[in-house]
């Protein structure tokens, strides 16, 4: 054959076939006619270019050229585009047309098309034609600074069951492209005491430099400066370090510890509690941090004979007052010169139940010493710290970490 006819549809504009031995195209009634210069037989590419009028909102058509004057037609419709689009189909698909995946496309298929492709379609038949909308998707925009790690200590401290402070330092892992400020809503009662960045010197060892950070304390909002690297991936790392003051803690009680706020994202922080040596620490509902599996210390005879002998040493020495001490030793001074004076045969049976008065007076108040009160179940030891870790995206932040916390000695 030496001419081809195509069905274009009047929306398409511009047409132009291109393909070795193309003489000349024209129009005929509804028709395009492509003359070539010689009779083809076999496989002939052709190819054939248009534009199409889009104006937002409305929908484009593709797949509407069909070949005419032909016994069948197959083939394949790809859509490309270097834009990151959103197509959208608002007609049901003819039963000649089938969505296929990328790879289904035939490799010289795919070699025509010079951008990535957005969806693909094979027809066996006619009509192949597709109304397609195109949507742009929403542009994000990316994050100007992230905390890629948090890691937080802290150190409790009990005086004398009366007053309870802790320590915290924390070290951010901060990756910055254009933030400014690294700033922090402070947990109540907390006192900024320094601020850090940490880095490294020529040897590779750690050098810490003090930064002046602002701090409004009405609002217990903090601004650390940040330095901007030249590759926002290279972190930064920046150490706060604050006292906080507690409800007291007699004997035991709970604790609750609240990390700092921040609007920046980030993605893991890890926290490690410490208390001091003679008290245990339990986790306790009301926390947002999953706190990490620990061993106990099983608790034998020898642990347990030295809690008895505490429990009565402060019984003892602390457990009851100086007056009563004052007051059992002059009834006892009485009870004897009147036994000494009326019935002396029966001293010493006096004098021994005096002694074992004494004793189970004291016993009874070293049952009440706080190591005896605030015994782990089971006789379970926990070891004197707590460590607890998260995914901030699992949890609404910032996070806090509740504690049971309990005197096992004095």
């Amino acid at each position: 054959m030496d001419q081809l006819r195509f069905r274009v549809p009047a929306e398409l504009e511009n047409i132009e076939f291109i393909g070795n031995d193309v003489r000349r195209w024209f129009k005929d009634g509804d028709q395009w006619v492509v003359k070539l210069r010689r009779k083809v037989i076999g496989d002939y590419n052709l190819a054939v270019s248009y534009s199409q009028r889009y104006r937002e909102g409305e929908s484009i058509m593709v797949g509407g050229l069909e070949c005419a004057a032909v016994e069948r037609r197959t083939g394949y419709i790809c859509i490309g585009s270097q834009l990151d689009l959103k197509l959208t189909r608002e007609d049901a698909l003819a039963a000649s047309v089938l969505p296929i995946k990328r790879d289904e496309i035939p490799g010289a298929y795919r070699l025509l098309v010079n951008a990535p492709i957005l969806d693909a379609y094979k027809y066996v038949d006619i009509p192949h034609q597709l109304s397609l909308k195109v949507d742009a998707y929403e542009r994000g925009s990316v994050l100007p600074v992230v905390i890629d790690l948090m890691e937080l200590q802290t150190e409790v401290n009990v005086r004398d069951e009366e007053e309870t402070e802790s320590i915290t330092r924390i070290r951010y892992k901060i990756k910055n492209a254009s933030s400014q400020f690294l700033t922090l809503s402070m947990p109540a009662k907390a006192t900024v005491w320094a601020t850090s960045i940490i880095g490294q010197d020529e040897q590779g060892n750690e050098q810490r430099t003090r930064v002046a950070a602002s701090y409004d304390a009405e609002k217990a909002l903090l601004m650390v400066p940040l330095k901007r690297h030249r590759n926002p991936n290279d972190p930064i790392t920046v150490e706060v370090e604050y006292g906080q003051a507690h409800d007291g803690l007699v004997g035991a009680g709970k604790l609750q510890l609240v990390a700092p706020g921040s609007a920046m994202q980030g993605t893991f922080a890890s926290w490690r509690v410490g208390v001091p040596e003679d008290w245990a620490v339990l986790p306790a509902e009301g926390s947002n941090m999953i706190p990490r599996d620990r061993r106990n210390a099983e608790g034998g005879l020898g642990p347990l004979m030295h809690r008895v002998v505490r429990s009565w040493a402060w019984a003892i020495g602390r457990g009851l007052s100086a007056a009563t001490y004052g007051w059992a030793a002059v009834v006892a001074l009485l009870i004897l010169l009147l036994t000494f004076f009326l019935r002396r045969s029966v001293l010493l049976e006096v004098a021994l139940a005096i002694l074992l008065l004494a004793v189970l007076c004291v016993g009874i108040r070293a049952v009440s010493a706080p190591a005896q009160r605030a015994l782990p179940p089971q006789g379970n030891l926990q070891r004197q710290c707590i460590k607890y870790m998260c995914l901030i995206n699992d949890l609404m932040w910032p996070g806090i970490v509740t504690m049971n916390m309990m005197n096992t000695g004095f």
